[in-house]
């Protein structure tokens, strides 16, 4: 039976416009229905327009033509605390639980389950009316909107007499949902001006549900009103029933998902178990003999695949280039292309933004191509960016990271250094250091982790007193925060050293092991953690410099009066994060002197 879905909108927006504009209003009757035509009119324009947008969608395998979302959709499933949320059944407890957040790696399909959500909630006619906000669309060179703005704007563009009062209302009687994608494709910088607005927006309209996706981020632990719901990977039944869900050569689908159940699998799950990867995987199927070890040779081999292929299904085609260039000089000047509108933490381009990025990567590539003709080989040909209503994006934003960490292997025109000091404050919800570390790790280790690692070390020097710890720390932290059940060191924008040492933790996970035997046991210890803030509000109410806002406090002004840092975890982190960089350094530095004696005495042996 088909869904009547404008019955079934008007419906959800008359209970709420009733509702709306009574307390919008104290006009006679016939103002009071030319309001709630309008109101009506706006909220229904709005969820048929968003309805028909998102009921469908463009993926790599279908570039040519958007295909039925609900048809390719295989549902992930969840984690609560210990708990396993299955499939679709997440919608049900999102709703519950009123303020939540979905936190997931690149192409876990967390975007894709909130526009299941918004078709969903539509669907099954619960008077509830979701709200899709792309997050990424907030800010802009011209302009950034805070979330209300925005939303106003979006709202009043499609009925002019749509007021910011009735959109406050609306929020306040809890029927509208809040859907809001993609927190980590807001720029770094911007990040804490947007994280307060949504706590204030929670806090403020606390009726309405409030949902957010987003790769991790440490900050959603001090969310205190908010439910954390980690994606799972894929298991191999469901991996092998999106495979079955597309529409593609069935000969060679049949064949991939032989090998799925015949042991590809368990032997590849790190690719596999990743609804982005596997779609990947089988668009480069035909032509592997085997699937490569490293992340980075599977999205190389990926672009590659894209660059040569013109569709799935017609594997004869050959397709017209409009630039004529070679794949080599493609790659160079989309990787500059990438690295530029990374760094701008730009995801998403109006036409004449995009044209002027192409520019500048030509320029800087020194290769004479009309920029609309490269444009049309990534929009038409390639296919690796793609339309989004009058907005272009990438078609997974993983490439831009992946072309990001190509040109920062390939380039010796940049201080790599000072690009990684900025690339590595996002380096918890982004992948270009891990994949550049692969790429080159001799690069990344000799000009950028030893030097670093020799400036951590010559701060940290004859440290003893408590001072001298919180002095050491300083350079590497910029508060002593109060975490809700114990205290934690707040990282700064202006301390790239810190961000640093969070990078170190995760690429030398087995020199963390080795300094840091038993930090399972310090993380769950609640008793000492109890304790550790008990004596941190103690000192600092007696000092009386808390921030009042989060109780954080700045580590400088602890200088002078802090015999008491020595009773908290903090001071013996402080030796402990020392005798790491000590300890890497020293492996590091052998390893490239080892090498460099190797090289010598075999290229430079006496004949």
């Amino acid at each position: 039976m088909e869904l009547k879905i404008e019955e079934i909108i008007q419906g959800l927006v008359k209970d709420l416009a009733s509702s709306v504009i009574e307390k919008t209003v104290s006009i006679g009757e016939r103002k009071y229905n030319e309001l709630l035509v309008d109101f009506e009119f706006c909220f229904s324009k709005y969820l048929e327009r968003s309805y028909d947008r998102y009921r469908k969608i463009k993926t790599l395998l279908y570039r040519d033509r958007p295909v039925e979302l609900k048809n390719h959709h295989v549902p992930t499933d969840y984690t609560f605390m210990e708990e396993v949320i299955y499939g679709l059944d997440i919608i049900d407890r999102l709703i519950t639980s009123k303020n939540s957040i979905i936190v997931g790696t690149a192409g876990s399909g967390k975007s894709v389950l909130l526009r299941r959500m918004f078709l969903e909630l539509i669907e099954k006619r619960d008077n509830i009316v979701p709200i899709i906000i792309e997050l990424r669309y907030l800010t802009s060179k011209e302009k950034d909107y805070s979330i209300i703005e925005y939303l106003h704007k979006t709202l009043n563009d499609l009925s002019p007499k749509f007021t910011l009062d009735q959109l406050e209302y609306s929020l306040q009687s809890g029927k509208l949902t809040l859907l809001l994608d993609g927190y980590d494709e807001i720029d770094f910088s911007k990040r804490e001006k947007y994280e307060r607005e949504i706590l204030d927006i929670s806090n403020k309209y606390n009726k309405t549900c409030i949902v957010l996706s987003s790769r991790p981020d440490d900050c959603f632990s001090s969310w205190d009103e908010y439910s954390v719901y980690h994606a799972l990977s894929l298991d191999k039944e469901q991996a092998i029933e999106l495979i079955g869900k597309i529409d593609y050569d069935k000969m060679i689908k049949d064949k991939f998902i032989k090998e799925l159940d015949g042991g590809l699998y368990e032997k590849h799950n790190d690719f596999l178990s990743s609804p982005l990867l596997l779609t990947m995987m089988l668009l480069t199927y035909e032509q592997l003999a085997e699937i490569p070890e490293k992340i980075h040779i599977f999205y190389e081999q990926a672009f590659d695949t894209l660059f040569h292929k013109h569709d799935a299904l017609k594997s004869l085609y050959k397709r017209r280039s409009y630039s004529e260039l070679p794949i080599d000089s493609f790659k160079r000047i989309f990787s500059v292309f990438c690295i530029i509108t990374f760094s701008d933490r730009n995801f998403s381009f109006e036409y004449n933004q995009l044209i002027s990025y192409i520019k500048q990567a030509l320029e800087i590539e020194g290769v004479d191509v009309n920029p609309t003709s490269y444009f049309n080989d990534l929009i038409k040909s390639v296919c690796i960016i793609q339309r989004d209503g009058h907005l272009y994006t990438f078609s997974h934003r993983s490439f831009q990271e992946y072309f990001s960490a190509y040109f920062l292997s390939n380039s010796n025109s940049i201080d790599i250094g000072a690009a990684l000091d900025k690339i590595c404050k996002n380096n918890l919800s982004d992948n270009v250091i891990d994949m550049l570390f692969d790429l080159n790790r001799e690069k990344i280790e000799t000009e950028w982790i030893l030097p670093r690692l020799a400036t951590i070390i010559e701060k940290s020097n004859g440290m003893s007193t408590t001072d001298e710890v919180l002095t050491f720390a300083s350079s590497l932290y910029i508060d002593i925060a109060n975490i809700g059940n114990g205290i934690g060191l707040t990282l700064s924008s202006n301390l790239p050293l810190g961000y640093f040492m969070s990078t170190i933790n995760s690429l030398y996970p087995s020199e963390v092991d080795e300094i840091y035997p038993n930090r399972t046991d310090l993380i769950e210890d609640e008793e000492q953690k109890e304790k550790e803030l008990a004596i941190f509000q103690k000192n600092t109410a007696r000092m009386n410099i808390a921030n009042t806002y989060d109780g954080s406090v700045d580590i400088k002004k602890l200088i002078g009066n802090s015999s008491w840092i020595t009773d908290t975890w903090i001071y013996e982190s402080m030796f402990k994060t020392a005798n790491l960089c000590k300890l890497i350094h020293s492996n590091l530095s052998n390893k490239y002197d080892k090498k460099k004696d190797s090289l010598s005495a075999i290229l430079f042996k006496k004949t």
